[in-house]
């Protein structure tokens, strides 16, 4: 298993510790437009870029900063009663709380930093709306290695 598929796996099982971000949804290949009416709440979790840290020694350790995309959807409705912004946006937030009580991931990892947020309200022509992050994170393979 590679140190990336370890890293999901981590922060998945972070997002399921109780109480559970969401009772719903949460996982890493999601069809999103074929979501049932329903579901209120939906969460993927994937990784984007990854990128080496190009100053190391030869056969040293690798350096890398990856990219943890967290997408969170929610149904205008979801969130019943109007209340404050949007449910998606809301649902992110739990997200960020959750991440940011351990940013090392149990030691896995050596930083999950803050993320880059964006809003879609109207995602496929739904009543559904997004909130995606995409958290910077650093941490290390060996040389030669992609494994954890």
């Amino acid at each position: 298993m590679t140190a990336f598929d370890v890293i999901l796996e981590a922060v998945i099982a972070a997002l399921e510790r109780q109480p559970r971000i969401t009772a719903e949804i949460l996982d890493e290949d999601i069809d999103v437009a074929a979501m049932a009416e329903v579901v209120t709440e939906c969460i993927t979790v994937q990784l984007g870029d990854s990128d080496p840290d190009r100053a190391g020694i030869l056969g040293a350790p690798i350096d890398w900063t990856s990219q943890l995309v967290v997408s969170c959807y929610a149904r205008v409705d979801s969130r019943g009663a109007r209340g404050p912004g949007r449910a998606s946006r809301q649902l992110q937030a739990r997200v960020y709380r959750r991440l940011m009580e351990d940013i090392t991931l149990g030691g896995l990892v050596h930083d999950v930093l803050p993320p880059a947020l964006s809003h879609n309200s109207d995602q496929l022509d739904t009543r559904v709306g997004s909130c995606v992050a995409i958290y910077p994170i650093r941490h290390r393979t060996s040389a030669g290695s992609l494994e954890a």
